[in-house]
């Protein structure tokens, strides 16, 4: 609101301000105002569309059939703008992800408003995200600028995490209250465990075969898991606990138990117990058992020696 007054000196007066951001050269005007009379009279006039942070000149202006007289010139500064944050494309997913951090101005400003920020939560900078930067730079007569979050995909399984982001400082403006954002970086990645194919059956005379198990996803901690036989009067594996502190692959060897009785092909099972580990997505999962057969190598029959001799 601009005021000022003015005294017609009994004659019909036009009054205006104007007002802009250079001095003695003002760019813009109030709507004019007609008065009258012999006593001096308050004007006032209202402006929008200011600036934020920025120093206003005006005047006050008069003018009728004698003359224009100009008021002397007075000055005032905006407030700085306030800033806030927004955010978009939460939650997002581990593998390509991205979210935009908006800083918004509550007005255009005539100066460039820096934006720093801060980043924290539990997704660690660097392994499981990355930023555009640290700050964003509004230019003058603009009202928004933003950074981006990209995810770094990784093949752990972990629980749901996030990214808080702060103002932690404002450059020709001021933070709206305590500005503050989360983003979540959903996982993607299974745990499980993979089972190879059994390279071929188990035989009487001791033949062995071999299958694989690994883990789907590295763990955050050892995981054990227990290998028995169903039945091993027909087969025995040669170890019983499975450590796994990696992806890699470990091998079960089975091997086939021999016997006299011609009781034809028997199948039986490789049972892989229920995982134990400190790791809660592991702990507990049973991966999927192994199906065997031990290939029979007798034959009945009735065996007759040579006789020792003719009778005499």
């Amino acid at each position: 609101l601009l005021n000022g007054s003015v005294n017609p000196n009994g004659m019909s007066t036009t009054v205006w301000f104007d007002y802009g951001t250079a001095s003695g050269s003002y760019g813009s005007a109030t709507t004019p105002q007609s008065i009258s009379g012999t006593t001096t009279t308050g004007v006032s006039a209202n402006i929008s569309a200011l600036l934020a942070g920025t120093t206003y000149y005006n005047r006050i202006v008069a003018r009728n059939t004698v003359d224009t007289s100009y008021g002397s010139e007075t000055s005032f500064m905006t407030l700085l703008p306030m800033v806030t944050l927004g955010l978009t494309g939460s939650p997002m997913v581990e593998t390509d992800g991205a979210v935009t951090v908006t800083a918004n101005l509550s007005a255009a400003s005539s100066q460039p408003v820096t934006v720093n920020l801060s980043y924290s939560g539990s997704a660690t900078y660097g392994s499981d995200y990355t930023a555009s930067g640290t700050s964003t730079t509004i230019a003058a007569g603009s009202i928004s600028g933003s950074v981006t979050l990209a995810t770094i995909g990784d093949a752990i399984k972990e629980t749901d995490e996030t990214i808080v982001v702060d103002i932690s400082s404002v450059t020709n403006g001021t933070e709206s209250g305590t500005q503050q954002v989360t983003a979540t970086i959903i996982d993607d990645d299974v745990a499980g465990f993979i089972v190879g194919a059994i390279s071929d059956n188990t035989t009487e005379s001791e033949g062995p075969a071999n299958f694989t198990v690994r883990l789907r996803t590295p763990p955050e901690a050892e995981v054990t898991i227990p290998v028995s036989s169903s039945n091993t009067a027909e087969g025995t594996v040669t170890a019983t606990i499975l450590t796994f502190n990696s992806t890699e692959d470990q091998t079960v060897t089975v091997t086939g138990v021999d016997d006299a009785i011609d009781d034809g092909n028997v199948a039986y099972t490789i049972i892989l117990g229920a995982a134990s580990s400190s790791n809660t997505f592991y702990n507990g999962l049973d991966p999927e058992d192994v199906a065997v057969t031990n290939m029979d190598d007798d034959t009945a029959g009735i065996t007759v020696s040579a006789i020792s001799g003719n009778t005499t």
